[in-house]
């Protein structure tokens, strides 16, 4: 359970807590008329209602991001960068940038949304590979190899792009 939601539940019993201690007389009795009027009660309701308030809103922003951020298996459904070593050599001098690395998670992330046309945009390079481009210098090499399912080729950076380019238009100009 997240910090929000412990603090929210926090809220809700010091709230029911506090309007059940007003509400009650020294006697045990519940006295109504004065509950309205007693501070405590109306402390103990804000309590409640804000408890309540974080509690739901922490609790549907956990709903919608469990589906929003299912995973990048929803689109995405492998990626073929492990099985090449060269391509493998490249992502990985290009994960080590922390601004480049971002900016292909945020490509991917768009990508599994089905947005095909994120950052600066896409380009087509040979036979079905697209190659969508990062603002931070980020590039993702992909192929959609069933509607709204794709294959990940490729990773770089700006500075890589030309070479893994001219790498994918050979690899691949055979429909490989």
């Amino acid at each position: 359970m997240n910090r929000g939601k412990v603090i929210g539940l926090v809220l809700i019993v010091a709230g029911i807590f506090l309007c059940l201690e007003s509400t009650l007389s020294a006697t045990g009795y519940v006295v109504l008329n004065e509950s309205l009027e007693n501070s405590f009660a109306l402390g103990g309701l804000f309590l409640l209602i804000s408890g309540s308030i974080l509690f739901f809103l922490f609790e549907v922003g956990r709903a919608r991001l469990e589906r929003d951020s299912s995973g990048i298996e929803n689109k995405v459904i492998s990626s073929r960068v492990k099985e090449d070593t060269h391509l493998l050599k490249i992502a990985k001098d290009v994960g080590k940038k922390e601004k480049i690395s971002r900016d292909i998670n945020h490509l991917l992330f768009e990508l599994n949304r089905g947005n095909i046309n994120p950052g600066l945009g896409t380009q087509h390079i040979t036979e079905g590979i697209y190659e969508m481009r990062g603002r931070r210098g980020g590039r993702v090499f992909y192929r959609e190899i069933n509607p709204g399912k794709f294959e990940i080729l490729a990773y770089s950076d700006k500075d890589k792009q030309s070479k893994v380019i001219e790498y994918l238009r050979n690899k691949y100009a055979h429909g490989y």
